[in-house]
């Protein structure tokens, strides 16, 4: 096949595909959308109050304020007459009429400070505080409004970093302060002060909430289901979706989970996630043409990394080798996985950026909290290319000199990527040079997974309800599931003649609910 017709069965077969997949969408937990949402406003305002006993009062924005009583207003003629004694109305020329007292009140203040009863207190609005400080014999209440910290203001926050007395973050063009997440997420690691971190934390929830929980595109429609629409990134050809964008969902914690649950499946069915294991470290092994790199990949490289640097802090007595037996080399992953999974987090993420370019200290300022210093990245990397990675690290000398020739790559499948940007004037790292490292494996994988979608039978298609990168979220019926779900990986494990016959391992998971899916 041509790399026209490869085009074609890209795009024009896979867009009817991709268009029943819209029109279905996906079935939404009303019930469940709302009690996310709850859960993010329950813990935005616990962060808030948390965030405000812990910021200096005086860092705060507070007016002083004065009320007076008016003066007594006559009851008989409905207020309409007022005096400065208690014995005449003027306006009904009455003696003795009732009367009664009444305060200015013209604003949401004034009507919550009545109600004290004229008492010295504290009241607490949407977005700070009234303090009563005094009320004289006239009836003159002095009060004071104090607005509570505003962790999304950049102003609040640089003033709070000037106080404490630390380096407010520049821009480097600009030369202007910033205080934006990365600025923030390094002054708390370089200062360990507890104010950045809810700072951070209430902007994460802040921006959950935006994104996700008021966002309308991620509300059901008429029919109880959300339609994201599909379409391809011009750079790798990888699928994007839009309205909403169910290619990045809420994912890590808690939180993450909540988000998920909120998808489930129809009554009789059940959602099912098919998709590659580590299919671009895999993809990354057969370009580089590096067999043990490959038989790591499909094993499980982080866990094989983990143990390698285990070895060197003595946690671990021999590092795993892919001589051992089947049983065996099992056991040891799963160990690392679970009773080391601090150190298999860090080698996942040293393992993902280092195919790409990615340097220790990128890697140690992307991933805020998972390494003590740059210097453990630095290890940790150098441990990776001298041991699993040897035939990686020429090969990424390789690819990059080629785009830089040759001013684009091309996939097995015929996709070509253009740069212009590889190396700058000095000979060093021009801007396009980690998307050189990353076009490859990342088109190819795309490639990989249309094929698969366009070879699915229109029955199984129907199936369908998101590709999401690496995965294909399907909802089968529950009766017969196992023999519809063994057709899909099939289907996903037939051998890549394009890749020389290179097959890729499949991983699965079931629940009734996103969330679920273990």
């Amino acid at each position: 096949m041509n790399r026209w017709d490869r085009f074609l069965s890209h795009t024009m077969d896979l867009y009817w595909i991709l268009k029943k997949v819209s029109d279905t969408g996906i079935l939404v937990d009303k019930t469940q959308r709302a009690n996310f949402r709850l859960k993010l406003l329950t813990e935005l305002e616990l962060k808030k109050k948390e965030l405000d006993e812990i910021v200096p009062h005086q860092l705060c924005k507070q007016k002083d304020y004065n009320r007076t009583p008016l003066p007594f207003r006559c009851v008989e003629c409905k207020g309409n007459g007022h005096t400065k004694t208690h014995d005449r109305c003027p306006n009904c020329k009455g003696t003795g009429a009732k009367i009664r007292e009444g305060y200015d009140d013209p604003d949401r203040v004034g009507k919550v400070l009545r109600q004290t009863d004229k008492l010295p207190g504290i009241l607490t609005g949407g977005h700070g505080e009234y303090y009563a400080r005094s009320v004289t014999e006239g009836g003159r209440i002095e009060w004071t409004f104090r607005w509570f910290f505003n962790s999304k203001s950049p102003l609040q926050v640089r003033d709070y970093i000037r106080w404490k007395g630390h380096p407010v973050p520049k821009n480097r063009k600009s030369g202007q302060d910033t205080t934006g997440q990365k600025d923030l997420e390094a002054l708390a690691r370089r200062f360990k002060d507890p104010v950045y971190e809810k700072i951070l934390e209430l902007r994460s929830i802040s921006d959950l909430l935006s994104k996700y929980a008021d966002n309308p595109w991620w509300s059901p429609a008429k029919d109880g289901r959300i339609h994201p629409r599909f379409n391809f990134n011009p750079s790798t050809g990888r699928l994007a979706s839009e309205k909403p964008n169910i290619q990045n969902p809420v994912k890590r914690g808690e939180l993450g989970k909540e988000f998920r649950n909120q998808f489930v499946a129809s009554p009789g069915m059940i959602l099912v996630g098919i998709d590659f294991n580590a299919i671009e470290a895999v993809l990354t092994g057969w370009f580089a043409k590096d067999k043990e790199f490959i038989k790591a990949a499909k094993l499980s490289i982080h866990a094989i990394l983990a143990s390698h640097y285990l070895k060197q802090s003595g946690k671990w007595q021999q590092p795993i080798s892919m001589d051992w037996d089947e049983d065996k080399l099992k056991d040891a992953i799963r160990k690392i996985k679970t009773k080391f999974y601090y150190e298999y987090d860090q080698s996942k993420r040293v393992v993902y950026l280092s195919l790409y370019g990615g340097k220790p200290r990128m890697i140690y300022y992307q991933n805020p909290g998972v390494f003590d210093s740059i210097k453990e990245c630095t290890q940790l990397q150098d441990m990776f290319f001298s041991t699993l990675a040897v035939k990686i690290k020429k090969w990424q000398k390789k690819v990059l000199e080629l785009a830089h020739r040759q001013c684009y790559l091309e996939n097995p499948f015929g996709h070509r990527h253009y740069f212009w940007d590889v190396f700058n004037l000095k000979g060093g790292m021009g801007s396009q040079a980690k998307d050189c490292l990353a076009e490859l494996p990342q088109s190819t994988a795309s490639s990989i997974y249309k094929e698969v979608m366009v070879r699915l039978r229109l029955e199984l298609a129907s199936y369908l309800r998101a590709p999401i990168h690496d995965e294909l979220l399907f909802e089968l019926p529950e009766n017969g599931k196992d023999n519809l779900i063994q057709e899909i990986v099939t289907e996903m494990e037939r051998p890549i003649p394009e890749l020389g016959g290179l097959t890729v391992g499949v991983e699965w998971s079931a629940g009734h609910k996103w969330g679920e899916m273990g």
